[in-house]
């Protein structure tokens, strides 16, 4: 008896399981199944989930215009889960788009997915699609005279597009069902007012820097019934400041921003001294860390946090006096008021680094000051002495966290930093973390994680600053987790790529000395 060969298995199957397989397919393979057998000639005329991608006709523009008409003129199913079409190098086609997008209207879409579709091709019966339920725009534009009639749709993505304040308030009116949003590096607006009681998420990935030569680099968001919000990526100079986002219980803060050294390709023209350096980028730099005070007070009510990078490097603080007595005699009256006038604690109070230090300074004084009440702490850290440090400040205000996630990486000290950035790294180095912090900052941690890169090597770089930063953070989480209960470390590899051998686990069997009695040690590896 012949085997049985791969095809008479799957024809077995009953035509929804393969449908549904079939559907994870782009439309053009899953089209390729007809010459397999009669049970397959006709099956793809089934399917409600259309992917169209024109990069498969390698510029063939006629080719898949045709195939798309082909595929559409004989589609059986009832209705369209999923419609996805590529429009890239087709403007010159609008009438043909726009009869499919009709066409998906008519199978009542359900998730639409436009890569670059002009916006006038994209008739009124698309704008009043009342079964769509998702949406993603990619490389588009918005119009703001359109009436948007969007009654189902509850999330939205725009990729790649330049949106100003009008078209975004004319979105949001016409999507009263609308729930999560998202704008992968999306400019142009200023002002983004979310006063919807059913929209809960925002994220901003990255924001798209028009080359308008607009001197305002700044955008605020106004979204006072929002429960998620993510600010990640390069947001290049643009400051972004919270209005209102006092609904917020889970916040993910890891954009980038970029010093004005770093801006501009003729910075070199006006800045011939590291004096001038300093002179030129530290208002920019102090503008940040008022941003960063701001979004710590904004965000305080925050059951779950996560900060990456740029908040940690925003650490480096004016002051000359890191003593408690200096800074309570300079910086603080006899009423417990912060000195307006004084430029050295202002730059060190905004400083994220040092928030739990300003933080203990302000309660000597009987000043009182909220403290954050998440109780979920991610930080994402460069093995830098400033950045544990600033870890250390944002524990102490977090008396109620009880997890704390850190993925570290490291990144060796080098040059490139303006000379504002290089001067306050090497202030930072000459604080001691543990005998600063020496009563219990976490009296409620109980799980530490925490996930290092790879390329951290604990034979041949034992001795190497970064290495024994990482022993020394993990050091005051042991000391200070006075109700710990699991301690975990999660590497890559099990083996070292650079000696080996198991040297994480040889490196790491020093901590667990140091764990107490109920506290459980867990080395994890990620192969």
């Amino acid at each position: 008896m012949a085997e049985e060969t791969l095809d008479d298995r799957l024809s077995d199957l009953p035509d929804s399981l393969l449908l549904q397989i079939l559907s994870l397919l782009p439309t053009e393979e899953a089209f390729r199944t007809c010459i397999l057998s009669k049970r397959w000639q006709y099956l793809w005329t089934s399917l409600d989930s259309l992917i169209f991608s024109p990069r498969r006709f390698w510029g063939r523009n006629k080719g898949f215009r045709s195939f798309v008409d082909y595929v559409l003129s004989h589609s059986t199913a009832p209705k369209i889960t999923k419609f996805e079409i590529h429009c890239s190098g087709l403007h010159s086609y609008k009438s043909q788009i726009s009869q499919w997008l009709t066409f998906a209207v008519k199978k009542n879409v359900q998730h639409a997915v436009l890569y670059s579709p002009p916006p006038s091709i994209m008739s009124q019966c698309f704008f009043n699609c009342s079964s769509l339920i998702s949406l993603y725009l990619a490389e588009s534009s918005l119009v703001s005279t359109v009436v948007i009639a969007w009654k189902s749709l509850k999330t939205i993505k725009l990729e790649e597009m330049v949106v100003v304040d009008a078209e975004i308030e004319n979105l949001l009116s016409g999507c009263p069902a609308l729930e999560a949003i998202v704008f992968n590096n999306v400019g142009g607006f200023r002002h983004l007012k979310i006063n919807s009681l059913k929209v809960k998420s925002l994220k901003l990935e990255g924001y798209w820097v028009d080359d308008g030569g607009e001197s305002d680099h700044s955008f605020e968001i106004c979204a006072p019934y929002l429960q998620h919000l993510e600010l990640l990526h390069d947001f290049h100079d643009f400051k972004c400041s919270l209005v209102d986002v006092s609904s917020v219980v889970n916040a993910k803060i890891t954009f980038d921003i970029t010093c004005i050294k770093h801006l501009h390709d003729d910075y070199a023209q006006y800045s011939d001294s590291d004096e001038d350096d300093e002179d030129s980028c530290s208002d920019y730099h102090q503008t940040f860390k008022t941003l960063i005070q701001d979004y710590l007070q904004k965000l305080c009510r925050a059951t779950e946090l996560t900060f990456g990078t740029f908040f940690t490097q925003q650490t480096v603080s004016e002051c000359k006096h890191y003593t408690m007595e200096n800074l309570c005699a300079n910086f603080i009256n006899q009423s417990g008021q912060i000195t307006e006038t004084c430029g050295d604690f202002c730059a060190f109070l905004l400083s994220f680094v040092s928030f739990g230090t300003v933080l203990c300074i302000l309660l000597f004084k009987g000043v009182p000051i909220p403290e954050l009440e998440c109780k979920h702490i991610v930080l994402k850290l460069h093995l830098e002495k400033f950045s544990l440090y600033g870890a250390a400040g944002l524990l102490r205000a977090s008396p109620l966290v009880e997890t704390l996630n850190l993925e570290i990486e490291n990144q060796p000290f080098h040059d490139s930093r303006c000379y504002f950035e290089r001067k306050y790294l090497v202030k930072g180095d000459n604080i001691d973390l543990q005998s600063y912090n020496s009563s219990s900052v976490c009296p409620n941690l109980k799980n530490v994680e925490i996930a290092i890169s790879s390329g951290m090597c604990m034979k041949e770089h034992l001795n190497w600053e970064y290495i024994r930063k990482f022993f020394k953070l993990s050091m005051f989480l042991l000391k200070n987790a006075v109700v710990l209960e699991k301690f975990v470390i999660v590497s890559k590899k099990r083996r070292c790529e650079f000696c080996g051998i198991k040297c994480l686990s040889r490196f790491l069997s020093r901590l667990a000395s140091n764990l107490r009695s109920s506290a459980e040690f867990v080395i994890t590896y990620q192969e």
